[in-house]
């Protein structure tokens, strides 16, 4: 016997039954010296599912995920849709107060990790009110063989809907605390549908490399391929050298990195003679610096794709595809730089202060989404909830413009941008500026005790010495109330465990150093942090 909700069926479920049902005996996730045949992870998503159930109990209880990459993460993920409970990923890199804050609020009613999640595993569970039990697995697990608790057949409880919460995010915390973003399945479907329009479908031959972390964008990978057939390989998050070792022998066709991930990947590509048959590098998570990308353009030829979106609005929401990529002259470079272009499946506009000024082209305004990729809100934060709200639309906090081919350009968060007499100083636009000049890789900007301080990684060691012109090229393109009051080199910037860029630590720690003297008349200033 089946129970179904409220809320209409779940197109989530949909897939993934389709997955599994079509599932063969060819290899569908492998990873080092591990092969998971199509027909065997079938087997253990069926019997998962129906062990998370007994041991979490009522449809929409969130199960804690405490893991490394690995095969299993896979599983869980599939087994947790199709029980009807929300996968809660805690990445084991995050710092301790943010897993026990987060647990607190969220109540896991089970805690799953493996040997490295273990110390999180333990904080999690202490901080839940749910008092969750923690259970320690390892690829090979089958713990439905050894669970003897006597609970109601699974087939008894409800069964997921499209309103059911599919997973409960973290939000990036670059303004504050993370929230909990609640992704319900009608969500998750949503992205996959908008992930295919943009990019295009799996073919059978495909291999998705799975090298950022899976509790992160990765994730939304694992059911596109398991549709195609396709397989997947799973690696240590953020082991570039490996990921570009398969690609270089021709063993991967597409993955997902992070922005600040692209250099690193099309260098290590290079080194190791080509791209092999890859077919798609997707990038987001941040922005990415334009020279880079035109770098990678080179180095893994027109296989770029850019996707940006938010959790709370599950990306894409715009796209830059791989052919817009490649355009050519300044108008090309101006793309190259931009977001792309809205997907199509959810609205995208641009808001005034006061939500209903129409944006001209050219001018500024938050970036705003509709749809059924929205998110119905923050687990158990109505206040915050409510904020992020202008009627419909789920705002998202960015800045950005809209040129007149439709191509959306980022200038910044809402909370970073700094007024000054002579107008607001947009950091991305002060950002990109600097990351033009050849010295310079990358480029932050932060308001410290009222200065703008642009903080800068040179592109190479020495290469802050070359970078005594950069006030004058500065200086010729950008509004004079734009101009930073002090340049600084340092050896790294500080991101979160999903790589972006957190502006309130770099402000702290630039607080806390001390700056060389001037070492020129252009005024630029030496020493790392």
């Amino acid at each position: 016997m089946t129970l179904e909700a409220p809320g209409g069926p779940s197109p989530l479920l949909e897939l993934v039954e389709r997955a599994l049902a079509g599932a063969t005996h060819g290899p569908a996730v492998t990873a080092a010296g591990r092969v998971r045949t199509g027909a065997v992870l079938a087997e253990r998503v069926r019997r998962l599912g129906d062990w998370l159930r007994r041991r979490a109990g009522a449809t929409g209880q969130r199960v804690a995920l405490v893991l490394d990459n690995r095969p299993l993460y896979v599983e869980l993920y599939l087994a947790c849709f199709r029980a009807g409970l929300a996968a809660f990923p805690l990445h084991p890199g995050l710092p301790p107060r943010t897993v026990q804050a987060a647990a607190h609020r969220i109540a896991p009613a089970l805690v799953l990790h493996d040997r490295a999640g273990r110390g999180h595993a333990a904080l999690a569970a202490a901080a839940s009110p749910a008092r969750p039990a923690t259970v320690e697995l390892t690829d090979d697990a089958a713990p439905w063989e050894d669970d003897a608790q006597d609970e109601p057949a699974p087939d008894a409880l409800p069964r997921p809907t499209a309103d059911t919460p599919a997973a409960v995010f973290l939000s990036s915390g670059t303004t504050g605390e993370p929230k909990g973003v609640v992704v319900t399945h009608r969500n998750w479907a949503a992205g996959l549908t908008a992930l295919e329009r943009a990019f295009g479908a799996f073919a059978p031959d495909d291999v998705f490399l799975h090298v950022s972390p899976l509790s992160h964008t990765s994730g939304e990978f694992v059911l596109p391929a398991l549709l195609a057939g396709a397989r997947q390989h799973v690696l240590a998050a953020g082991d570039v050298e490996a990921a570009a070792e398969l690609i270089a022998r021709g063993e991967a066709t597409r993955l997902f990195v992070f922005s600040s991930q692209l250099g690193e990947l099309a260098a290590a590509v290079t080194r190791r003679g080509g791209p092999g048959r890859l077919r798609s590098v997707l990038y987001g998570g941040a922005p990415a610096p334009l020279p880079i990308v035109e770098e990678a353009l080179d180095a893994l030829g027109p296989v770029l794709e850019q996707g940006y979106g938010q959790t709370e609005t599950y990306p894409p929401t715009l796209a830059l595809r791989r052919h817009e990529h490649g355009f050519p002259g300044p108008e090309g470079r101006e793309i190259r730089g931009s977001l792309g272009r809205p997907v199509g499946t959810c609205e995208v506009r641009l808001l005034g202060p006061d939500g209903t000024e129409p944006i001209p082209p050219g001018a500024a305004g938050e970036l705003a989404i509709r749809g059924p990729n929205v998110t119905p809100g923050y687990f158990a934060d109505p206040p915050a909830t409510a904020a992020a709200r202008r009627g419909d639309f789920f705002l998202t906090g960015d800045l950005a413009r809209r040129d007149r081919a439709g191509f959306y350009h980022l200038l910044g968060r809402r909370t970073d941008v700094v007024r000054r007499a002579g107008g607001p100083v947009y950091p991305r636009r002060v950002e990109r500026a600097a990351e033009e000049h050849p010295a310079v890789r990358e480029a932050a900007l932060c308001s410290l005790d009222g200065k703008l301080v642009l903080t800068l990684r040179a592109r190479s060691p020495g290469a802050a010495a070359a970078g005594h012109g950069l006030r004058a090229w500065l200086a010729a393109r950008l509004e004079a109330h734009e101009l930073p009051d002090e340049l600084r080199f340092v050896d790294d910037l500080p991101r979160n465990v999903n790589l972006k860029l957190l502006r309130g630590v770099l402000a702290e720690r630039l607080r806390g150093s001390s700056p060389a003297p001037d070492e020129s008349p252009a005024g630029m200033v030496g020493g790392g942090t």
